[in-house]
């Protein structure tokens, strides 16, 4: 079913399946620009508030055990991802109307190609794109409630096993110093774990709405690729401007898809490096938590579990952000196979044109310092491998 015959009927475009994801996380988290002022301040508040009652128990838990490693160690990696989760939020916040913009292209791009033809490509990519989101969003929640969950999963195997392992309170060090903790342990329990998936849902909506605007891109240069190398020539005529009209209107899609890769980049630019810097340090200190661990199994899990998580995030970023170069650059190549020797002069001038674009592929930096690609993926590892070392030694 395309999606103009979708958009004729009462669904909103942004329910298909292959944005239902991304649309309902976003708006849970208060991030969705479609939202009344009223849902995204009720919205925001409540995100701010679980934030606020997990971080100023974990400032006192580094506080009062300040001579305490362990405790300042394994702070480290939750106080990063609370770093995290304030940088998604100001790029939210301070690109809100930007984020808006891109949507609306989006929803405006369907339009500017065939529904037999160009349509079909951008809905595979969309729908690739939902696929991903769904599975990246249950993956990182996987991690996250076997994050969240660790005291009772040691409550459960002291039952089970009848035995008397160390079970620890919370899955971060925290403190509570006015609060009764063992009468009303259950309920600290359990906001705690409410904000802990807070925190982890604003990386993740990030990330899924950076899947769905990289994809969109990834499809804008894909249905190009297809229309260049159907260009309609006429054997016979030389002087039919027919292939004329549909070299501009590719040389229009081609500008769409470069102003839209280039609005993203500027959406994800410094996002990407600070988030970068922090993957670089939490990957390192987790690897060291795990080599520092191996006795301890159920430390060891965790940190096991949060090390593979930071990966695959990095792994996934660097991926996207590769195939946007990948799809750029093809259509050089797709615009050189396609029949342009048949077009007439004034047609052709206009392919050189293409071509000469095409020649410099899109690319998204972070801090406009790094290009974003799998060949950065092995640098940001190589370069936290180099800081595990270093940790390593200081211990």
């Amino acid at each position: 079913m395309s999606v103009c015959k979708r958009s004729t009927c009462n669904m909103d475009f942004w329910d298909q399946r292959y944005y239902s994801t991304t649309k309902t996380l976003s708006c849970l988290m208060g991030l969705w620009p479609y939202q009344s002022k009223t849902q995204l301040i009720v919205h925001r508040s409540i995100i701010f508030l679980l934030f606020i009652i997990q971080v100023i128990p974990e400032i006192l838990a580094v506080f009062l055990n300040s001579a305490d490693l362990d405790v300042i160690m394994d702070s480290v990696g939750t106080f990063i991802m609370d770093a995290g989760f304030l940088i998604n939020a100001f790029t939210y916040f301070w690109n809100f109307k930007k984020m808006k913009i891109l949507l609306d292209n989006v929803k405006e791009n369907w339009k500017i190609f065939p529904k037999n033809e160009g349509q079909q490509i951008l809905e595979k990519y969309a729908r690739d794109g939902g696929k991903l989101a769904t599975l990246y969003a249950a993956g990182i929640c996987a991690s996250g409630i076997f994050f969240t969950t660790e005291p009772l999963q040691w409550r459960l195997l002291n039952t089970m096993l009848n035995a008397n392992f160390s079970v620890p309170l919370f899955c971060t060090p925290m403190e509570y110093p006015m609060i009764d903790v063992e009468k009303y342990y259950y309920v600290i329990l359990f906001i705690q774990e409410i904000s802990v998936a807070v925190v982890i849902s604003m990386v993740v909506v990030y990330d899924l709405l950076f899947f769905l605007f990289s994809q969109h891109v990834c499809g804008l240069f894909a249905g190009l690729g297809y229309a260049i190398e159907n260009l309609p020539v006429d054997r016979h005529s030389r002087s039919d401007d027919r292939g004329f009209r549909y070299v501009k209107r590719c040389i229009q899609i081609h500008s769409r898809a470069i102003r839209f890769s280039n609005s993203l980049e500027d959406l994800v630019v410094w996002n990407f490096f600070f988030m970068m810097g922090l993957n670089m340090i939490i990957m390192s200190l987790t690897a060291v938590q795990v080599v520092s661990n191996t006795n301890a199994i159920g430390r060891l899990l965790k940190n096991c579990v949060f090390v593979i998580s930071q990966l695959v995030h990095l792994f996934i970023t660097c991926f996207m952000c590769q195939r946007i170069i990948d799809h750029s650059s093809d259509l050089q190549a797709k615009i050189t196979n396609s029949r342009w020797c048949f077009s007439t002069v004034k047609t052709q001038q206009l392919i050189k044109l293409m071509i000469l674009r095409s020649q410099i592929p899109n690319q998204l930096t972070a801090g406009k310092l790094m290009v974003m690609s799998l060949e950065t993926f092995t640098v940001i590892v190589k370069t936290s491998a180099s800081y595990f070392t270093v940790f390593l030694a200081m211990q």
